[in-house]
């Protein structure tokens, strides 16, 4: 392709041009010991890659979001007379199914920091497509769309159970504001799905 460069040298906090903007244009040498029959399909599949990592990382920040709310909520629900303790009955609940959709997505990391062998979570088959397709240009392989498959089912089974999670925190958070008890985290606002 073509690209650009120009260089800057830079002295005792100021700036000066070395080498104004040049245009050049970058030949493959091609000697690859394993060159990517379709580049296309290789492209496609990163770009896919890349849109699934994406998700995963916002669950990531959902996961995280939730669980501090969820913190507040029990915070709350424990500090106020007035509050309803049937609801922190359900806090505790929703706090299990949070404690599975973590360990689905990130594996168990009681067992892993004891070097216990565990089958690959969601993030750790990601990571392992991520990390071969860095610089790879033989080709999509079977075992990277394999990973794909796997991880992405398992994050759509995971990914129904958060959202159930968070229906079920937002039923408490309006139970909260009747009372009304200000836990104060998030109580109005909508998540994604994404």
């Amino acid at each position: 392709g073509n690209y650009t460069v120009e260089v800057h040298l830079v002295k005792n906090g100021s700036s000066e041009q070395i080498i104004f903007k040049t245009l050049f244009k970058v030949k493959a040498l091609n000697n690859q010991t394993l060159v990517a029959e379709n580049n296309q399909e290789l492209n496609v599949f990163r770009t896919e890659v890349a849109e699934y990592s994406r998700k995963v990382d916002g669950t990531s920040r959902l996961i995280n979001e939730t669980n501090e709310k969820l913190k507040f909520m029990e915070e709350a629900i424990i500090s106020y007379p007035n509050a309803d303790l049937n609801l922190l009955k359900e806090v505790r609940s929703i706090n299990l199914q949070m404690n599975e959709c973590e360990k689905e997505l990130w594996g168990d990391r009681t067992l892993s920091s004891l070097e216990i062998e565990t089958l690959p979570s969601i993030s750790s088959r990601l990571g392992m497509i991520s990390y071969s397709l860095m610089s790879n240009t033989t080709g999509v392989t079977q075992t990277q769309r394999d990973n794909l498959k796997y991880s992405t089912e398992e994050y759509e089974l995971m990914r129904s159970k958060l959202d159930d999670c968070i229906v079920r925190v937002k039923a408490i958070s309006d139970k909260l504001a009747l009372v009304p008890i200000p836990y104060t985290k998030g109580g109005n606002e909508d998540w994604k799905k994404d």
